[in-house]
Parts: C-alpha cells; structure tokens; sequence
C-alpha cells in the first residue's frame, strides 16, 4: 500500500483478488431452480411470499422460484378461520428441504432453506 497524505492507496495488486472473490459471490453463481408446493383443499384460499412475489390462490398449487444465491423462503397465511390443513413444501433438486403445516384460524406457514 501506498500512502498519499493521510490516505492510504489499496495497491492494485490487493483489490485484484477481492474483486475476484465478490464476483464469485455475486452473479456468477448459476441460478438454482426450487418448487414450492402448497398443498390445500380446493376451498381454502391462501395468500404469502414465495420467492420474491407476493401471490395468493385457493386450492394446492406449484410455484417455480429460483435463485442466484441458493437460499429460498416462503411464507403463506390461510384466509379462513376454518381448521382445513395448509402445507407449504420446498423442494430443491427433488428433494423436501422444508415443509410445514397449519390447520389454525387464519394459520401461517413457512419453510426456507438452501440448495
């Protein structure tokens, strides 16, 4: 490093290896593709986050969501105040990562993980 009056100047030689390790973390990974799979009778609507939109349907449903990082969320919330079941699965790569269940009053799931 260099010092210019009370400054210090990165060497070039130093920032090189940075910028080549946060391009490597942002970007240029491949994108992961998972499936959220919400599983409910055909009368209990639902509304949440799932990837990075907000939707909202009734009955079971699969939503493809990917990601540049790996790292998947969802979060889905019954609009009844009925006990019928509302699960939400993630699956990445075929596999269940997470899923969870609710049979509350206006309930709320969420599952997350990475892949």
């Amino acid at each position: 490093m260099t010092k210019t009056g009370s400054l210090v100047k990165p060497s070039k030689y130093l920032l090189l290896p940075a910028i080549v390790m946060l391009a490597g973390c942002v970007g240029l990974n491949p994108t992961t593709d998972a499936i959220i799979q919400i599983d409910a009778p055909s009368s209990l609507c639902w509304s949440g986050a799932i990837g990075d939109a907000t939707r909202e349907g009734c009955g079971s449903a699969a939503i493809n969501v990917d990601s540049s990082i790996g790292i998947f969320a969802a979060t889905a919330q019954k609009q009844s105040d009925d006990k019928q079941a509302l699960t939400i699965s993630l699956i990445i790569k075929g596999k269940v990562v997470d899923s969870a269940t609710t049979t509350a009053s206006y309930g709320v799931v969420i599952v997350s993980g990475s892949g």
